[in-house]
């Protein structure tokens, strides 16, 4: 059972180092899951998540296969330095635009690392350890769901923000002040507003 908790909690961490580049998508999309959609047809990232599984389903059934099963969690080993490895040659890769780790960002990731994690526990308490690296496949799918489940909380913070805002702007305070209304989007959202 610690086991289970301690490599659950290992994956989860290891899934939020590679899905920093779909939050990127998704953060320059304008949190829209299409954009995820999207970028998803157009790249090899699908191809690398689908060779780093299959390499940790397979060293970890050739370790289980010729070990003892108390020796299955050393065969995720090469899993998980190859996971490491593909996150920073990812972070390597040059963009215009940085990911921006906003509130909004760190609430996302921090439900991500939940679902994660809690599925990775819930995948090695009910089957092999084996299949702990198939979760990596479904990267794309969890930031999905992850992002739907936290649209309402980002829905009420962003109204929130817009009522505080019309308060100031309609405040007798501030009657006398010239209003201007920017449009676009470069330079406008601070880290601390979104």
């Amino acid at each position: 059972m610690a086991l289970s908790i301690i490599f659950a909690v290992l994956n989860a961490v290891l899934m939020c180092l590679l899905v920093l580049r779909i939050v990127h998508v998704l953060q320059l999309g304008g949190y829209r899951t299409s954009a995820i959609l999207r970028w998803l047809k157009n790249t090899r990232f699908v191809m690398a998540l689908f060779v780093l599984s299959l390499i940790g389903l397979g060293s970890s059934w050739v370790t289980q296969l010729f070990l003892r099963d108390d020796f299955a969690y050393i065969g995720l080993a090469l899993y998980f330095f190859l996971g490491v490895m593909m996150s920073v040659l990812m972070s390597k890769q040059p963009v215009k635009v940085h990911l921006k780790f906003t509130y909004r960002v760190g609430r996302l990731m921090v439900l991500f690392f939940i679902l994660t994690g809690a599925t990775g526990f819930a995948l090695l308490h009910l089957t092999d350890v084996q299949y702990l690296p198939l979760l990596a496949l479904t990267l794309p799918l969890f930031v999905m769901i992850s992002n739907i489940i936290i649209s309402p909380v980002e829905s009420l913070i962003r109204q929130r923000f817009i009522t505080k805002a019309r308060h100031k702007l309609f405040s007798p305070q501030y009657k006398n002040l010239i209003r201007i209304g920017i449009t676009g989007s470069y330079g406008k959202t601070k880290a601390s507003i979104d």
